[in-house]
């Protein structure tokens, strides 16, 4: 995530928990629109 917001980068991946849950999220910024998307997996029990 650092690198997108200090510009040296348009995508990272990472991996989070939440509510007991696991989830890789890959994080995509789209320059034309000025936006940041995010798309995640349920990775729990792999």
């Amino acid at each position: 995530m650092d690198a997108i917001r200090r510009g040296e980068a348009r995508q990272a991946s990472r991996i989070r928990e939440f509510e007991g849950r696991r989830y890789h999220q890959t994080i995509l910024f789209i320059e034309e629109k000025d936006r940041i998307r995010i798309y995640g997996t349920d990775i729990t029990g792999q």
